[in-house]
């Protein structure tokens, strides 16, 4: 019987995977915001671009592509982001417009690493645009996908990990810089009773999206 502990040890390891760029890079302002990922080689953070999703009026649309247990599981992930009132994750009902590139939620893949519980990636290069006269990459279709050793979590780390790779989506880096709270969602080493996303998390979205 595999013990408690390497359990844990095994959701550690959730990684991104932005294919067909630059690795992203890590940017921390201060410690009141969780990491995020950016792009640029400048060792200015003013010149380096954050990745957020792509967005409308404050809105982030997704598709359920798995079954019904685990689209349970994702909606009470979902939940813990709208509960900040910075973004709304909805459904995207109608897919037919050209505009909206939904977060895609997949059930079990068959990765050949078993350690990795889940993994979150993009299919494109992100598109850089400037507002408000900030340098920003938006990403699209963004895919969401559960390994089969997702199954053996209990239903707490289940949504705990679907939430971490929700943060994945909008643009969070793995918190593992030992500089935050180790409850954090984005916390890799954790994933353990994290009720509710920290403050770490909330100002890093207002800052971000709000740019």
């Amino acid at each position: 019987m595999i013990k408690k502990r390497f359990i844990y040890a095994l959701i550690v390891l959730p990684t991104i995977i932005l294919t067909g760029f630059n690795k992203p890079q890590e940017i921390i302002h201060n410690n009141k915001e969780a990491p995020w990922i950016v792009y640029g080689n400048s060792t200015n953070d003013n010149n380096k671009a954050p990745i957020v999703q792509k967005s409308h009026n404050g809105q982030v649309y997704y598709q359920f592509k798995c079954n019904n247990n685990l689209k349970k599981v994702f909606q009470k992930a979902i939940n813990k982001w709208n509960k900040l009132n910075i973004i709304k994750f909805k459904p995207a009902k109608d897919n037919t417009d050209p505009n909206i590139h939904p977060i895609k939620l997949y059930g079990e893949s068959n990765l050949s690493n078993h350690k990795v519980i889940a993994s979150t990636f993009s299919s494109r290069t992100p598109v850089t645009k400037t507002k408000n006269g900030n340098n920003i990459c938006y990403y699209y279709d963004t895919r969401v996908k559960l390994n089969h050793g997702f199954n053996k979590l209990k239903q707490t780390e289940k949504v705990d990990v679907a939430a971490h790779e929700l943060g994945h989506c909008l643009g969070f880096n793995d918190d593992d810089s030992n500089q935050y709270i180790k409850s954090d969602i984005m916390n890799p080493t954790h994933h353990r009773n994290a009720n509710s996303l920290s403050r770490h998390e909330q100002n890093a979205l207002k800052r971000y999206y709000s740019l």
